[in-house]
Order: structure tokens, then C-alpha cells, then sequence
């Protein structure tokens, strides 16, 4: 995350003298979310995204474990063409397990490559508002290397920072504008086929609506509600207990832009209703995510 950080701020130095002005390109100022905001012919993003959360499963003083999650999702982009956008995102996540013992095991390392593209199926612009549709499809790679601990044994699957799944994706966005307004709604939809180890996730579908209201161009307030039901997991025997189900989570944000074509986003997300397979909880989770643009 330091990286990234340090690379936008040093781009903002020396950018100007490489690369065109991204918001003079776009001619459009709007803070967004990585992945809905409006595409322009050219544009070349560097991001970075971080999330912190706490989930566990089981019963208290039975077979209860904990996870403490740190997951960075190291992402690259370029839209070629006004209607298109191509992703790369690389995820470094880090991981301690807690059993119900206390006894504690932690891992870290490379996840699952995530490659996808957008495409902008429908864009109405008038003066006063504009809608965007688009659709997206990508494919995660089963990249994550199998960990070991320092005894030499392969550390259990929850702390794998990988999925080691094939794991085909789907969505569509769709973006609405009205001055100082705008509204995010994106669908998703995961679909795990292959998985090298014994373990595989479930299907997953995932719903994200965000409201946005932006009374200075270098400042905008957000609100966001995700949704997400995943099928249980399985394994050679079945489905795995005290995995999957459905959960909605709510919460507050605030996107800034310190300098011009870089952006920060910092969010929290908090769970307030559930209907969870077998025994599960969930903690708040902390997002920042930080972007800079060039117009190459």
C-alpha cells in the first residue's frame, strides 16, 4: 500500500511533464469507485485497495476459529477505446487464524490473479444528467502459491491466501449523474469450477448500491449498502458446515482528491443482517482505496 502511495504521489510531480491532465481528458471531475466511473479513450490507472476484517465460525468453546484478514489488491487498467476497459488486479492478503484452543497460526502471500474487462453497453448524456450501463466479465486464477508453516506442514485451507479456484465472473454497472449526485449499482456474479485443492467455495453473487453527493470537486460523501449470498462451500464429502449464506452490510464514506488525478477513498461497512449457514459472524470492515490516473 506504501508503494502505491509513494507512486502516485511522485506521479503527481512528474506526470505533467509525461502525461496529459486524466480529469482535462475526461472533462468530467466526479469522484468514484474503482470500476463504475465513466471511461475515456486512453486512460491508464494505477490503484490500490485495502481492506480489514474479522469473520469466524463454530461454536464458542467447541470448534470455534477466528480469521483477521488484511487483503491489498494491487490493480492496473487501460481503456483503449471509449466503451472498453481492461483490469488486472493482484491481491496480497495476510492472515492469522485463531482456534478454539487460543493457539494461533498466520500466513501471507500472493492470492488469486483477477483479470477482467468492462464493457459500456449504453450511455446517455444530457444536460442536466447521465446514465451508464455496463457489463464486465473476468476470470480469477488459481495464482496463490499452497503455504506452508515453519514445521513444514501445508497451513490449513483458511489461512491459504488463495482460493485455488477457477473462478469465472460476471456483472453489470450501471451509473447515474445529476450534478453534484450520483448513484453505483453493481451486480456480480462468481463462478467457482475448478479447485486444486480439496476444498472449493461456493457460488457467489454480490449486489452493491452507492449514493453519492459531491459539494466540492476535491471532496465527496458516500453511503453504501452490499449485498452477498454464497452457496456453501464443499468438499469430497459435501457441503461444508458454517460456510455460506447471506449477509447485508451498511455504512459511510468519504472519497477525496488531494491532488489532481489521484483519489482516496475511505470507507466503513458494518453488518446488520444476516442468514448465515450453521454458525458464523462477521466484524466491521475498514476499506481504503487510493487510484491515480494518466491520459496516455
Amino acid at each position: 500500500m506504501r508503494l502505491w502511495l509513494l507512486l502516485g504521489v511522485l506521479a503527481s510531480f512528474i506526470g505533467r511533464d509525461v502525461f496529459a491532465c486524466a480529469i482535462c481528458s475526461a472533462g468530467d471531475p466526479t469522484l468514484t469507485s474503482i470500476g463504475v466511473e465513466r471511461l475515456f479513450q486512453g486512460r491508464l490507472r494505477a490503484s490500490s485497495i485495502v481492506e480489514f476484517r474479522n469473520y469466524s465460525q463454530g461454536v464458542n468453546a467447541v470448534d470455534r476459529q477466528s480469521v483477521d484478514e488484511i487483503r491489498t489488491d494491487l490493480g492496473l487498467s487501460y481503456v483503449p477505446h471509449r466503451r472498453w476497459a481492461f483490469t488486472l488486479m493482484l491481491p496480497v492478503v495476510h492472515k492469522k487464524l485463531t482456534t478454539v484452543s487460543e493457539r494461533t497460526q498466520s500466513a501471507t502471500g500472493l492470492g488469486d490473479l483477477w483479470l477482467a474487462a468492462r464493457f459500456v453497453l449504453w450511455q446517455q448524456d444530457n444536460r442536466s444528467s447521465s446514465h451508464i450501463v455496463s457489463f464486465s466479465g473476468g476470470l480469477r486464477f488459481p495464482t496463490g502459491p499452497e503455504l506452508k508453516l515453519p514445521n513444514g506442514h501445508v497451513a490449513p485451507h483458511e489461512i491459504q491466501p488463495g482460493t485455488g479456484t477457477w473462478t469465472p465472473t460476471l456483472g453489470l454497472q450501471y451509473a447515474y449523474f445529476r450534478g453534484k449526485l450520483s448513484m453505483f449499482t453493481t451486480l456480480r456474479s462468481d463462478f467457482p469450477v475448478h479447485s486444486k485443492y480439496d476444498e472449493r467455495d461456493g457460488l457467489g453473487m454480490f449486489a452493491t448500491t452507492m449514493g453519492q453527493f459531491q459539494p466540492w470537486t476535491w471532496i465527496a460523501l458516500q453511503a453504501s449498502a452490499d449485498f452477498r449470498y454464497v452457496t456453501s462451500a464443499v468438499d469430497y464429502a459435501g457441503n461444508i458446515p458454517n460456510s455460506g449464506g447471506i449477509a447485508l452490510f451498511l455504512g459511510p464514506g468519504v472519497a477525496l482528491m488531494p491532488i489532481t488525478d489521484f483519489f482516496v477513498r475511505f470507507m466503513v461497512r458494518a453488518p446488520v443482517w444476516s442468514a448465515y449457514n450453521g454458525t458464523q459472524s462477521e466484524s466491521v470492515v475498514y476499506h481504503i482505496s487510493m487510484a491515480y490516473d494518466w491520459a496516455l
